[in-house]
């Protein structure tokens, strides 16, 4: 008996040691935690004593001027990352790889000291994309010893120095197909509206219209109208329509933002590419009439043409918005995409008339010169000669514009010629398209037919179609 409660007793006696370490444990642990939360505590509180934070976020326009303006700034130490800017000095030859100026912005951690304080300046680029593909860009700001006025004094600063760079500049900005991120690729000086040469006629049409909308904000939010606006330009290439769209952004105030349909643009993340415009841009789709086939013909886009409409005119669309599409080819255009409520306005930019030929002569050559002028617009066919081929016409002969009247002939014989072959590759173009799309159909209808001799028999239906095809 005495062995057995000797027996229970030791039992007893390890069960308890073992629980006063594991109780003990427990103690440490719950002590260990709420010290650590007190230590949080306190290092939040000096940090808020220390320094003061602020997060701007892409596309906000504070977000791109301080990046910019962090460029200039002497840093005390910084991230040896950088990103690279790529810019057009003139949007019109941004395919000239000799027009390109490239500007490091800073990536990763920058130190400065603004004025007596110390600042840091982080990029921060979220790990994972949205729903919608796109992923979210930051710059996380902290003012050491300083105040929220600090903050707002080094934005200030930050604008102050993008109004003095580019004041009397237009941005154009073009969507990074792998972030989809708006870069600016090229600032330019503003451009006169009157340097466009329209008819007079087209161009108030336009800037009176443009003019009412940027003005009537209260009374589109007093009638419970979208306060947003729609453009179609239309007409042969050359006939000035991007060029007009720079001068009525310079005119404006406004950047211009290029949209690029076939640049990894999907159903998923349009919306958001989209809202994640300059504010204050005019949004631009070129050549609106290519944006869902190749030069084939076949489909190359990964957008849809429902996606596309939802996003011109759906409840995601942002407040404000100018959108302007331009085609060279208006009667290939669905008549949903330019329904009124999409698009507003329809404007054609037609050949250069007789008014266009004298108003462009008379910018560029002197007074001594005007009396040359109408056996030039004599000899000038109306609709058929670009602004921009009589443009260029001019500049050859700017040093000496009574040549102009000895090549005149010779000007309209070449653009004759020229014209003649254009409408003729189209011709052949659309033929062929129309001939494969019959010898697909040839090959499906055929039913070979063997005679007793095994002589493969077509019907002669199909080779009269089959001798049409081989003619072409």
């Amino acid at each position: 008996m005495d062995q057995a409660s000797t027996t229970i007793n030791s039992f007893l006696l390890g069960r308890s040691e073992y629980f006063q370490v594991g109780f003990g444990i427990l103690v440490l642990t719950w002590l260990g935690s709420i010290l650590r939360d007190i230590v949080y505590s306190i290092v939040d509180f000096v940090k808020s004593r220390f320094y003061y934070t602020a997060r701007l976020s892409y596309p906000d326009s504070s977000f791109v001027q301080l990046l910019e303006w962090l460029g200039t700034q002497q840093h005390l130490f910084s991230s040896r990352q950088v990103s690279v800017m790529t810019r057009y000095q003139n949007i019109e030859t941004a395919q000239d790889e000799g027009d390109l100026s490239v500007k490091l912005l800073p990536s990763g951690t920058q130190w400065f000291k603004f004025k007596r304080y110390l600042v840091s300046v982080t990029r921060v680029t979220s790990e994972q994309k949205s729903v919608d593909g796109v992923k979210d860009d930051y710059l996380d700001m902290r003012i050491y010893l300083g105040t929220k006025s600090t903050i707002e004094e080094i934005l200030k600063t930050a604008r102050d120095y993008s109004l003095e760079q580019n004041g009397n500049k237009t941005k154009i900005f073009a969507l990074e197909p792998s972030s989809y991120y708006w870069e600016c690729i090229s600032c330019q000086l503003k451009r006169e509206v009157n340097s466009v040469f329209l008819q007079e006629e087209t161009r108030d049409l336009i800037l009176k219209d443009l003019s009412s909308f940027i003005d009537g904000k209260k009374w589109y939010r007093d009638t419970g109208v979208p306060y947003r606006r729609g453009y179609l330009l239309y007409g042969p290439p050359g006939t000035g329509k991007t060029s007009f769209i720079l001068s009525v952004a310079g005119k404006f105030g406004r950047s211009i933002s290029i949209m690029n349909m076939n640049k990894g643009i999907n159903d998923a993340n349009i919306n958001t590419i989209i809202q994640r415009c300059q504010k204050d841009t005019i949004l631009v789709m070129e050549d609106i009439d290519a944006a869902f086939v190749d030069r084939s013909g076949q489909s190359s886009s990964k957008l849809s043409f429902s996606a596309l409409l939802n996003a011109i005119d759906g409840l995601a669309a942002s407040d404000g918005r100018i959108l302007i599409m331009t085609t060279n080819h208006i009667e290939k255009l669905s008549p949903a995409l330019i329904r009124p409520g999409r698009i507003d306005l329809q404007v054609e930019f037609g050949f250069a008339t007789s008014y266009q030929v004298s108003e462009m002569f008379k910018r560029f050559f002197s007074e001594e010169y005007h009396h040359i002028l109408p056996d030039i617009v004599k000899q000038l066919p109306e609709d058929s000669i670009s602004t921009a081929q009589l443009q260029g016409w001019f500049i050859s002969h700017r040093d000496d514009p009574h040549r102009l009247l000895k090549t005149v002939q010779g000007f309209v014989d070449r653009l004759a010629s020229e014209n003649e072959k254009s409408n003729s590759d189209v011709f052949v173009d659309e033929n062929k398209k129309q001939l494969d799309q019959e010898s697909e159909e040839i090959e499906d209808e055929i039913d070979l037919q063997l005679d007793e001799n095994d002589v493969i028999r077509t019907p002669s239906r199909i080779s009269h179609r089959i001798k049409k095809f081989h003619n072409h």
